[in-house]
């Protein structure tokens, strides 16, 4: 099983390789050069798999498509079954209404940013991004806030407020992005993000 891993890990990087050639020496646009890199991939993989297994080539296809997809599913669900934890966690506290109305309107759209950038840009920086946004970073930020006495929280509520109402800003502005196609201004929210958790 490892060694399969590491043939879709060898064959991931090829179908890398093969997007940059495409996309920046070719001049291809962008979803083009990346359905070029990915399915080359997937078919070296599926070759490297097949010879050193000897088995037939469309028993191992289905086998590599399946780990795949598995893959960003599993991490469609982490996202997912967090988001809706950390949803009810602030209701049952409770967090003032003030942090409740920004975090509720967050949680939602980062579910369907977070979805959508898997599905359409997965092997972007700021999908990745999103993802750690999702799954670590939102819930540590609010888990602190939520852990302190009440004295503390109405300290920090409106420091707090502004904080997500800047990370619902760059979301919002990722739906737009990925609604236009425009990869290189989603790209770049990267910055954002890794400067904001860093």
């Amino acid at each position: 099983m490892n060694e399969f891993f590491k043939k879709i890990g060898i064959s991931l990087i090829i179908g890398g390789a093969i997007f940059m050639l495409v996309k920046f020496l070719l001049k291809m646009p962008f979803f083009t050069a990346g359905g070029v890199g990915f399915i080359t991939g997937i078919i070296v993989c599926i070759v490297l798999i097949s010879r050193s297994r000897g088995e037939n080539p469309k028993e191992v296809a289905k086998e590599v498509v399946k780990t795949v997809f598995s893959d960003i599913n599993q991490k469609k669900k982490n996202i997912f079954e967090g988001l809706i934890n950390l949803n009810q966690a602030l209701r049952i506290t409770p967090a003032p209404k003030a942090v409740l109305a920004v975090c509720e309107e967050l949680i939602d759209k980062l579910i369907v940013v977070s979805f959508e950038a898997m599905d359409k840009f997965p092997d972007s920086e700021t999908t990745f991004e999103l993802e750690k946004l999702a799954t670590n970073h939102l819930p540590e930020l609010l888990n602190r806030y939520l852990k302190m006495n009440s004295s503390d929280k109405a300290n920090t509520q409106e420091h707090l407020v502004e904080q997500l109402s800047q990370i619902l800003q760059q979301v919002d502005n990722g739906k737009k992005f990925l609604e236009m196609g425009n990869h290189d201004e989603f790209a770049a929210m990267s910055n954002f993000l890794k400067a904001k958790f860093a």
